[in-house]
């Protein structure tokens, strides 16, 4: 009987998975017409570290009613080093690694004037032997305000990256700190690994007005009364100068840490934070951009900038 039960549940459910299939957008890197002379590069290597290399976030589609996953038909390995070769005027056989580190689209389809949003966190280094060295680094929020044309949002993002390579490839590295493979490649556990609100199993109550005395664990201040509504904070009290109880404004707090429990502060009050496989995760209503909330939306509150 269980048997039974469990092919009827697989057919009614099969066809939901046949049908619900994300649809896909193509991202191609528009090749720029220039060239650059005297480049010390003609070879690039990408290495992307983001948790979920399967896509690059989601764009609008059909007459920008629905979205779709942004996958590149063509590696973005290929696309970059194809567009080196043709704009790079070198004679050297310099090698360049990109790393990529955040590379998100969020487009929403609401109206034709929806704002969309490409996030682009990387570095680039120089090869010499087996070790590498920091060139530049790129930690970005594109936002392009008026979607008139759907393409725009990838046209715009394509320019980013392109000429955040391009600036570069006539430069040497700056940086006398060399990196091995392996602290390239495990650079996001590398940095957490020495940042307090990582490590520690049990986390200081009170109030932090930004991400440095979050990520330090060192409370700005310990509030005079925190006011819960269905297990949601409403409002946080704080003691003036004066001795006088008065409400803390939410803009003016990064995060709130009470018994233990951490809750962090968006465009529309405080959602609970918590710890999932090594990053600090929340679920709420927000408006990107926003201080804290398009920071964690996007990701980004476990980086070494916050």
């Amino acid at each position: 009987m269980k048997v039974i039960k469990l092919y009827i549940l697989f057919l009614l459910a099969f066809p939901y998975f046949l049908f619900s299939q994300p649809e896909k957008a193509d991202f191609k890197l528009v090749s720029p017409k220039q060239v650059i002379p005297f480049s010390h590069y003609k070879y690039i290597r990408v290495l992307d570290i983001r948790h979920d290399t399967t896509n690059i976030g989601f764009v609008i589609t059909k007459g920008l009613n629905n979205t779709a996953l942004v996958i590149p038909e063509t590696s973005l390995q290929d696309q970059i080093q194809n567009f080196l070769y043709f704009c790079a005027d070198s004679s050297e056989n310099g090698e360049l690694l990109l790393q990529i580190r955040k590379m998100k689209f969020v487009q929403r389809p609401k109206t034709i004037d929806e704002e969309g949003y490409f996030l682009f966190r990387a570095n680039l280094f120089s090869k010499e032997n087996d070790s590498y060295k920091k060139i530049k680094g790129i930690d970005t929020l594109l936002i392009v305000p008026t979607m008139k044309d759907k393409n725009e949002l990838q046209v715009e993002a394509s320019s980013l990256i392109t000429n955040f390579i391009l600036a570069n490839i006539s430069q040497i590295h700056l940086v006398k700190e060399s990196k091995s493979y392996f602290e390239v490649l495990k650079a996001d556990s590398i940095e957490k690994s020495k940042l307090k609100a990582y490590c520690i199993g049990e986390y200081t109550n009170g109030v932090y007005t930004n991400y440095t005395s979050f990520k330090n664990q060192t409370p700005d201040y310990v509030p005079a009364k925190i006011v819960f509504r269905k297990n949601n904070i409403k409002r946080i009290k704080k003691i003036n100068s004066e001795g006088k109880k008065t409400n803390a404004d939410v803009k003016d707090i990064y995060a709130v840490i009470d018994k233990g429990k951490i809750y962090i502060s968006a465009e529309f009050g405080y959602y609970t934070l918590f710890k999932f496989n090594y990053d600090f995760q929340c679920f709420g209503v927000g408006e990107v951009p926003h201080t804290n909330a398009e920071i964690l939306l996007a990701g980004i509150v476990g980086g070494a900038t916050g």
